[in-house]
C-alpha cells in the first residue's frame, strides 16, 4: 500500500500539469458550484487507519480537498466558486453527529479565510447554526470582503 501511495503522490502532479496543458482556458465556466455529499458514504467504504467510519471521519476527509480544489479553480481562471457546504436536511441528524460537522465547517472555513488569496461570502439561512458559528463564519467574511481573485460562495 505504501509504494502505490509513494508512486502515486509522485505522478499526480505531472498528471495535473497535463490536463492543464489541454484545456481550453476560453471555454472554460467562470462559475460553478459543488454539492459536497457523499462523505458519510464515503467514510464507510474508506476507513481511517485507526478503523474510523464515523460520519466525522468522512467529513474532515471531504473538507481536506476544499483548497485544493478551489486551486485548481483558480488555475483554470474560473471566477466564482460556490460550495454546498449544508442543508438542512442535514440538520435533522444527531446532535453528535451535528456537533462535528458544525465544528468541521468552521474549521474549513477558518482555513480557507486563513490563506488571504479568495473572498469568501457566507450565503443561505445563517440563524439556523449555532451562534458560535455565525459569528465565526460572519467575522471571516468580513475579513476577506476585499481581497481581489477567486470569489467563494
Amino acid at each position: 500500500m505504501r509504494a502505490k501511495t509513494l508512486i502515486k503522490s509522485a505522478l499526480y502532479p505531472l498528471y495535473e500539469q497535463r490536463l492543464l496543458a489541454k484545456l481550453d482556458l476560453g471555454k472554460t465556466p467562470r462559475h460553478i458550484a459543488v454539492i459536497l455529499d457523499g462523505n458519510r458514504r464515503w467514510a464507510k467504504e474508506n476507513p481511517s487507519i485507526n478503523g474510523d467510519t464515523s460520519s466525522a471521519h468522512g467529513h474532515r476527509a471531504g473538507a481536506s480537498k476544499i483548497i485544493e480544489l478551489l486551486t485548481w479553480c483558480e488555475q483554470t481562471e474560473i471566477d466564482v466558486v460556490t460550495l454546498w457546504l449544508l442543508s438542512s436536511d442535514n440538520l435533522k441528524r444527531s446532535p453528535e453527529e451535528l456537533d462535528s460537522l458544525m465544528e468541521i465547517i468552521g474549521s474549513t472555513v477558518e482555513s480557507l479565510g486563513e490563506t488571504g488569496r479568495w473572498s469568501i461570502k457566507v450565503l443561505g439561512s445563517l440563524e439556523l447554526l449555532p451562534e458560535k458559528l455565525q459569528s465565526q463564519l460572519k467575522r471571516i467574511e468580513a475579513k476577506s470582503s476585499g481581497i481581489a481573485g477567486l470569489k467563494v460562495n
